[in-house]
């Protein structure tokens, strides 16, 4: 399953004495593009694509840990909440067959168009 070749890595370090409360660890934040393209997305299964889809989901959800603020993480939510996970596979094939000359972009901009860009940023993005 090449589609669990998700792009975000989290690592984080640094103290965290619960016995003193809350301390928030130092954390470094990696992405990694890796070498999936949106032609790898086109030639995946539905399941694939919606386990990809799922990865993507879950690495923004990570928002508010990277200090983004406040309206952003909302405005991202009610993105990820407004669809389903068939009808963003749905979409991200229709956003597959009308942009045929994207197939070597990384598949994380094109997720990026399909999740979030029309919702959070209107159709003019």
């Amino acid at each position: 399953m090449r589609a669990a070749l998700v792009a975000l890595m989290l690592v984080a370090a640094g103290p965290a004495d619960a016995a003193t409360g809350c301390v928030l660890p130092n954390v470094e934040v990696k992405l990694l593009t890796g070498s999936i393209t949106t032609r790898d997305l086109a030639a995946m299964s539905d399941g694939d694509l919606k386990t990809f889809l799922r990865g993507y989901a879950d690495g923004l959800r990570t928002l508010p840990f990277l200090s983004v603020p406040a309206a952003c993480d909302e405005a991202v939510k009610a993105c990820l909440k407004a669809r389903t996970d068939d009808e963003r596979v749905v979409d991200l094939r229709r956003f597959i067959a009308d942009n045929p000359g994207d197939f070597e972009n990384p598949a994380t901009v094109t997720a990026y168009e399909v999740v979030l860009a029309d919702c959070v940023h209107g159709e003019a993005e």
